[in-house]
């Protein structure tokens, strides 16, 4: 029972519930909400692929990333799985250092950190570009939720 109430289930409810209310007069909002979870999701996977990027470049093992309903695992190949941790639902990006070096590390390390703030940078820049040219409202949540 309670594999039921994982992230993954819970979020294919909530997709069935938005699917099954966009048919009423309540259609409006439930595409509101939608647009909300799905500008979230990409704001959130923008930001924990950047991490795993600086991870990268600093040389570090790639292991998990986790953003709302799924993980990506490295086992031994690339592979997406149902999130199983309400603890990860909010964005979670793992990776091992290769040496245990301290004074390389703490270098090292400074990149897998800045990665995800600066690749939430970049994307809030691209967003703001594109809600001005286009006046989109996607692009306009997608600004918000990069800025917050």
């Amino acid at each position: 029972m309670g594999k039921i109430f994982t992230p993954f289930y819970i979020c294919l409810l909530g997709i069935a519930l938005l699917i099954g209310f966009s048919f009423t007069s309540h259609a409006d909002k439930a595409f509101s909400i939608g647009l909300v979870a799905a500008c979230a999701f990409i704001v959130l996977f923008i930001h924990e692929l950047g991490h795993v990027i600086g991870g990268k470049l600093a040389g570090y093992t790639f292991l998990f990333l986790t953003v709302g309903p799924i993980t990506i695992e490295k086992s031994p190949a690339l592979k997406i799985v149902p999130n199983q941790s309400w603890l990860a639902f909010g964005g979670l990006a793992s990776c091992m250092p290769d040496e245990i070096n301290l004074t390389n590390m703490v270098k090292k390390h400074k990149w897998f950190v800045a990665g995800g703030p600066v690749f939430t940078l970049i994307a809030f820049v691209i967003s703001l570009s594109i809600w001005a040219m286009t006046k989109a409202e996607m692009a306009m949540m997608l600004t918000v939720l990069n800025l917050a």
